[in-house]
Formats: structure tokens, C-alpha cells, sequence
């Protein structure tokens, strides 16, 4: 082999060394990979027996697959990591980017604190990103690549990947089923519109069916699994913030069938109220020792959802108020720091033998993802609306080819799609919530950085 043979094979897969690089240099600050409380629960289960709840089953049978060799978090850490950065590799040589761009670009994502404190953590946050992001990069090739003998190969790779993207996550719907509109029009070009809604609809239904089946029954058992209540706990601190933005208090819940029960005092509900959602808020009445009782003895979920229904009809501004002060936290849109863009204590303790290593790195990336998440350019409000701006002005211009324009308009509208649903039905503030759209909203504006240059885009072909 000469050493243009090598030059060669080497610049081929250059989307493989740059994803092994900062695959590597993640996994070198964190090693094992840090872990909150949800991850290691999840590592517990895939170890034991899944549970279900509020936690989705998908992920937990990702990490025992994982697990098979006894380093679950590290290897999906690894595995996730990796697809993202090879994803957004393969992007950049689709737009026709300067191969040597590759690494200082992926670079400058890092130094956003919430891309690179959630790829920190054993999060599924980035489990649901990086399929979705693999399936716009499958669709994308077959769209340039329609005759190959790979496409049916594709396809459903593809397709699989989004239903994978789609339990991992309950609220990634949304922004799958924009991607598999996608996906429909690559694949199903040639039929009617009739058909080709027909696939889409037949789509999201088989997407439904495998998350009621999938996140409802243990494997191989089928044993149904626990009941989610998560969006019944949800309404309960709607209630609060509902409560505190129209000045009447309306907990506890009455219960059905039983007297009205007196309501908390509203001063005690300012006294715990928190932007932040659920876990401060019932950190503050914690603390102060409970003055405000959520729910009376005996009560149900429909209880709960029959307050949380009439206090939205009856102060529907009150409601709205409630939900922008916690999404605002979720975009970073607050004067205050950032809520949890990494898991600043690495690994909680635990009794599965997953322990943190102190190194000098780590503290390093950590005061500065601490310090970053203060200022401006460290919260993602700015990235947001950046994304927005670059699709519209990339959809404007002649020169960036209307594939390329199809692939940064879907991948805008999954983003946005994403965190669509966290404006309605979530409970905590955490900022880690908006990675897949920061992650999705990048591509419009590789776009609009790169594919002016091209008359058409580079060849997929050479990249897979």
C-alpha cells in the first residue's frame, strides 16, 4: 500500500476518525460515563427486571445490550456519542464542507455547554437524537442515490431508526413523524398522494403500536408493565404554577364524590414557587415543611386531571403564564444560570459498582460548562433562534440545491417539534431537554455555511 493508497483511505473515512476522536476525548473526561439518578435506574433494570412507569422500557433493554459485557453506561455512552458525531461528519462532506473543517467546526459545537455536558452523561437524551439524526442522514443518501442496490437496505434502516428514536423518548413523536414525512417522499416518490399519505398514516400507526407494545409489556415475559403516571403528576404542579400566576390558590384537588377541600394558603404557594418546576417546588414546601399539600388522602388521577381541566378553562392566561416561565428555563432564556446541563455530580452513589474517577480534566470541563452556562453564548435561546434564521435565509437562496434545502427544512422542523410538546406536558426545567434541537437545528446552518458552494451536493456514495 503506497502512501497514496493511504492518503486515500484515509481521507474516504474521515467521518469515522473525526467521530473516533471526540468520541474519545468525551470519554476520556467522563469515564465511565457520569450518571444521574434516571440513568442509573436504568441500569438497574436492564441488571434486574424493567419496570416501566415513567421511564420508557426502550432505553433500559438499549443499556442491557449494552451491558452484555458488563460496561452498559460506558458503551452506550460510547455508541451514542459516536453516531452524532459521525452524523453530523457525514453532513459537513454532504454540503461539500473543507474536510480539515470537520474537526475545528465539531470543535466550536462542544463549547456549547449544553451539547457537551449532556454527551457527558449516560442521558437519553442523546439516545434519541443520535437515530433520529441517522435516519436524516440514510434518507438524504437515498435521495441522491435512488438507483443503488442498497436503497431497500436504507430504507428500512431508516425507518427503524426512527421507531428506535421514537420509544426511547415519549414526547419524540412529534419530531419523528416529521421525519418520516420525509421518508415518505424519498422512498415513495413515484405514487400518488393518496398513497403516499397512506404510507405515512400506516407509519405513525405501526410507530404507536411498537411504543404501547414495546414501553407496555416485558421481554420476553410480556408481563405488562407499570402504569405511566407521569403527566398526572405534571398537572399537579401545573396547579401550583396556575395557582401562583391567577392568585387563587387551588390545591389540594377535590376529591370526587367527598367535600371541597380547604386550599392552600397563596402566600405559602409564592413562598414555594419555582420557574424550575416540580423538583423545586416540592424541594421549597420540603423545606418549609410541607405548607402546601398537593394532593388530599384519598383522592384519584381523575381528580387531578378534572382540577387541572377546569383550572386551565377558568384562567387560561394563568396557565399559559405558568407554562412559558418553565419552557423559558428550558432554552436558557432566564438571567439566572442554566439548570442542569451536565450532571455536575457525576455518578450518584449507588450499588451497581459504577464509580467516578477524579481526574484533572474533568474538573477542568466542568468549571467551564459551569462557567459558559452564566453567559450568553452558554445557553440555547440564541442557537434557537440562529437556527431559525439560517433555514429561512437558506430556503431563499438559488444557490444551495433543493435537496440540500429539503434536508435542512425537515431537520428544522423535527427540532422544533421536539421541544413543541415540553410547552404543554412537562415538569421540570432542565436545559439537557433541548439537545436533540440543538443538535437537528445545526443542519440548516451547515447548510447555509457550506452548500452555497455547490452546484449540487458531493456525491453520498463515497461516504457510505
Amino acid at each position: 500500500m503506497n502512501a497514496r493508497s493511504v492518503a486515500s483511505f484515509f481521507s474516504c473515512y474521515a467521518p469515522v476518525w473525526v467521530a473516533l476522536l471526540f468520541t474519545a476525548a468525551l470519554l476520556v473526561v467522563c469515564y465511565p460515563g457520569f450518571m444521574s439518578y434516571d440513568s442509573l435506574r436504568m441500569l438497574e433494570e436492564a441488571r434486574t427486571q424493567v419496570q416501566g412507569g415513567i421511564y420508557p422500557a426502550m432505553p433500559v433493554y438499549l443499556m442491557r445490550l449494552a451491558d452484555l459485557g458488563g460496561h452498559g453506561p460506558t458503551v452506550m455512552l460510547t455508541v451514542q456519542n459516536f453516531m452524532v458525531f459521525f452524523c453530523l461528519a457525514l453532513i459537513l462532506r454532504f454540503v461539500s464542507a473543507p474536510q480539515w473543517l470537520s474537526v475545528p467546526i465539531l470543535a466550536i459545537f462542544l463549547l456549547q455547554p449544553v451539547l457537551v455536558g449532556v454527551m457527558l452523561v449516560v442521558w437519553k437524551d442523546v439516545t434519541t437524537t443520535a437515530p433520529m439524526l441517522l435516519a436524516l442522514v440514510l434518507i438524504y443518501w437515498a435521495s441522491q442515490n435512488p438507483t443503488s442496490p442498497r436503497i431497500s437496505l436504507v430504507k428500512w434502516s431508516a425507518l427503524l431508526m426512527l421507531v428506535i428514536a421514537t420509544l426511547v423518548r415519549f414526547n419524540a413523536l412529534t419530531a419523528t413523524a416529521v421525519i418520516v414525512g420525509y421518508w415518505v417522499l424519498t422512498f415513495y416518490s413515484g405514487r400518488g398522494r393518496s398513497k403516499q399519505l397512506f404510507v405515512f398514516v400506516l407509519a405513525l400507526l405501526a410507530m404507536a403500536a411498537s411504543n404501547v407494545f414495546v414501553n407496555g409489556y416485558a421481554f420476553p415475559d410480556l408481563r405488562k408493565l407499570d402504569e405511566n403516571e407521569l403527566a398526572y403528576g405534571i398537572m399537579s404542579y401545573d396547579l401550583v404554577g396556575i395557582s401562583k400566576w391567577s392568585g387563587e390558590s387551588m390545591v389540594p384537588v377535590d376529591v370526587s364524590g367527598q367535600p371541597a377541600v380547604p386550599k392552600a394558603d397563596i402566600a405559602d404557594i409564592d413562598r414555594i414557587y419555582n420557574s424550575l418546576g416540580a423538583l423545586h417546588i416540592s424541594a421549597a414546601n420540603e423545606s418549609l415543611g410541607n405548607p402546601v399539600e398537593l394532593t388530599p388522602p384519598g383522592y384519584s388521577n381523575s381528580d387531578v386531571a378534572r382540577a387541572w381541566i377546569n383550572a386551565i378553562i377558568h384562567h387560561p392566561v394563568a396557565y399559559a403564564r405558568y407554562r412559558f416561565d418553565l419552557f423559558e428555563e428550558i432554552i436558557g432564556a432566564k438571567p439566572h444560570p442554566i439548570f442542569e446541563p451536565t450532571h455536575f455530580a457525576r455518578i450518584d452513589p449507588n450499588e451497581l459498582g459504577v464509580v467516578a474517577h477524579d481526574r484533572a480534566i474533568t474538573r477542568k470541563v466542568l468549571e467551564y460548562i459551569e462557567t459558559a452556562s452564566t453567559m450568553i453564548y452558554g445557553k440555547p435561546w440564541p442557537y434557537l433562534l440562529l437556527s431559525m434564521v439560517c433555514c429561512v435565509v437558506m430556503v431563499c437562496l438559488r444557490t444551495i440545491p433543493g435537496s440540500l434545502k429539503i434536508l435542512g427544512t425537515v431537520a428544522t422542523g423535527a427540532a422544533f417539534m421536539y421541544i413543541a410538546p415540553f410547552l404543554v406536558m412537562t415538569g421540570t426545567g432542565e436545559v439537557r431537554y433541548v439537545y436533540p434541537t440543538l443538535i437537528l437545528g445545526s443542519i440548516p446552518v451547515l447548510i447555509l455555511l457550506f452548500g452555497w458552494r455547490l452546484a449540487r451536493p458531493m456525491a453520498a456514495e463515497q461516504v457510505l
